[in-house]
């Protein structure tokens, strides 16, 4: 049985990031062909990996799959239903594929997560800073008042 996984947020930033993994592992010269209705074989593997990925890592809708893939909703099914047959089947890379496309989003998770936190600390170094410059100037205040007592 596997592990529940959590559901990543899509966005285009992972589509070109997984776009261009795929069409990597594929051979494929330009990443927007795995979307197109160009039905060679290796253009075919690959769709099916993508629609996959999306099916099952951001957990979308097969509209939204379909909308990003340019695919009808049965022909997502259908992908999605295959892909699991073969990566199942010895003999069939399409487990080590789907593990390294799932190792690069991983990747980019990670690299987003640590973009957003050093964000975040800036943003709180800042306000921060703000802070003990107001803190220091009622403390300077409150001097000037004990001084005129």
């Amino acid at each position: 049985m596997e592990e529940k996984q959590l559901k990543l947020m899509y966005s285009e930033n992972y589509k070109d990031i997984i776009l261009q993994e795929i069409a990597d592992l594929y051979d494929i010269d330009n990443k927007d062909y795995i979307c197109s209705n160009n039905r060679k074989q290796n253009l075919m593997y690959a769709k099916r990996l993508f629609v996959y990925i999306l099916r099952t890592k951001f957990d979308l809708s097969l509209v939204e799959v379909g909308k990003i893939a340019n695919l009808h909703h049965a022909s997502i099914i259908h992908h999605v239903k295959a892909f699991e047959i073969f990566k199942n089947l010895k003999g069939y890379k399409e487990k080590e594929m789907y593990k390294i496309v799932e190792e690069r989003i991983e990747q980019t998770q990670v690299d987003e997560t640590i973009r957003i936190l050093q964000q975040q600390s800036k943003e709180i170094d800042k306000k921060l800073k703000q802070l003990y410059n107001l803190k220091n100037k009622e403390n300077v205040r409150n001097k000037r008042k004990n001084l005129c007592r």
